[in-house]
This record gives structure tokens, sequence and C-alpha cells, in this order.
């Protein structure tokens, strides 16, 4: 026969069929189907739910982390950038340093506070002095003067402050041999850490060299004309001072020499 499972959860039921002893059938109630099928879709779509949820947490962490990376990387980047243009600008300002160091005709290096040893040195420093830059790397200020006057150096720059500028004279020798005579400058400077000082040399040999040439001859003259009885020489400035007055115008004019020089021929 026939059986219906309409208004009840569930059922066994039993039945014969022409050809068949018996059948047995579970059958579910519309309700029953429709309340399963309500509570599987509810209970997928909170999986759901929760499986975009997790997933837009997992987005907006993925993000932020990008977005953090991002960041990281663009001010890596930035101070890079700030780095190399203040590498590129220390390289060009030591450049022009280096440049304009090295152009100076006169002889210039950076002399050390403590130990005196030639820290850095122009080309004509070699040029004058004659020895190697390695030569002279290997060299201290004193190893530039004669033998004598070494000790006194010495003394001379421990009774020195450190701060101030030197002016001085000094008697170099160049590795050839030949003794020079220098008008000394010497500001104090910070080379890195170390206290040091910039010593410009300026080469007065050749001006001392004139000077004592000069001199000679002026003695020399001095001396023949002292020597000269019949003649009478008078030197005197531009405002008519005299600066000379040998023995023959003391007997000419009857004034003694002491008296003459200095005053105004009248």
């Amino acid at each position: 026969g026939q059986a219906t499972v309409d208004g009840i959860e569930r059922m066994i039921y039993y039945g014969r069929l022409r050809d068949q002893p018996l059948y047995a059938g579970i059958g579910l109630s519309r309700k029953t189907i429709r309340d399963e099928v309500l509570l599987k879709g509810l209970r997928n779509s909170a999986l759901a739910a929760l499986a975009l949820l997790v997933a837009t947490l997992l987005f907006w962490s993925l993000l932020r982390q990008v977005r953090v990376a991002e960041a990281k990387d663009k001010a890596e980047s930035q101070a890079r950038e700030r780095g190399e243009r203040a590498d590129e600008a220390l390289r060009e300002t030591h450049e022009r340093y280096q440049q304009l160091f090295e152009a100076v005709p006169l002889p210039i290096f950076v002399r050390d506070n403590q130990s005196f040893a030639l820290l850095e040195v122009n080309q004509a420093t070699v040029d004058t002095y004659g020895y190697t830059r390695e030569e002279l790397a290997k060299m201290t200020a004193q190893d530039l003067l004669p033998p004598e006057a070494k000790e006194a150096y010495l003394t001379e720059m421990a009774q020195r402050p450190a701060e101030g500028r030197v002016t001085a004279a000094r008697t170099p020798v160049t590795k050839a041999g030949r003794k020079l005579a220098v008008a000394v400058f010497a500001p104090p400077l910070l080379y890195g850490s170390r206290p040091a000082r910039l010593v410009v040399a300026r080469d007065v040999t050749r001006e001392m060299e004139a000077e004592l040439a000069l001199r000679t001859s002026e003695e020399r003259l001095r001396g023949t004309l002292d020597n000269t009885p019949g003649v009478a020489v008078q030197w005197f400035d531009r405002t008519g001072r005299i600066l000379y007055w040998n023995p023959a115008s003391e007997r000419l004019y009857g004034v003694a020499a002491t008296e003459a020089v200095g005053r105004d021929f009248t």
C-alpha cells in the first residue's frame, strides 16, 4: 500500500510490492527538511562570514605590513639619498680644498702639535725641499732643520701655547743640503680630531741674500770713500737729511761725521 510522512518528522514504514514480499522506507517531513536546510545554511553562512572576517583581517594585516615596509623602504631610500648627497658634497669640498692647497705657490704643510709629524704637504713643499711626498710623510718638522737648530726648535715649541698664531723665522735645509731662510706663519687648526698647525713658509732666502749683498756693497763703498782723503762725499735722503759724511767732508767743513749725520744740510 501507500504511506505518507507528512505531519511527522521521521517514520519507518513497511509495505508490500507485487513482486516483493516486503520493503521498508525512512522519510523526513518537509518541515524537518526545511529546518535542517535552514540550519545548515545558517551554519554555512556563519562559517563563510567567519572565513570572510578572518580573510579581511589577514588582508588588512598584510596591507599594513606592506605599507610599513614601503614606508621603511622610502625612509631608508631618502636616508641613503641624503647620505649620498652629503658624501658627494664632502667629496666636492675636499676636492676644492685639495686643488687650492696644491695651487698655492708657497710651501704649506700640516704639522701635528704633539709629534710634529708632517700630516699633509703641498707640491710647493716637495719642490722647495727636494723630498718626495713619501719621504716627507715619514718626517717631522724638526727634520727639515739643521742639526744645530733642532734643540732650540723643540724648546721653543714646548714654551709656545697650543692656541694662537705663530710667526717666526726658520732656517730649514733642503735634501741637497742648501740652507734656506723662511718666514713662517702657522695658525692652529684641527686635522680631523688631531690638534695641528697649518704652516705656511715663505722663502726669503733671495731677499736676505740681496740685502746682505747690498749691505756688503755699501760697506765696501764706505771703506773706499773713508780712505779717499781728497774727495768729500756726502749722502742725503729726499728731504736733505745727511746719511753719510766721510772724513774728507769733516776736514772740508770742519764738522765731525757724528755731528753731521742726521742733520739737514743747509
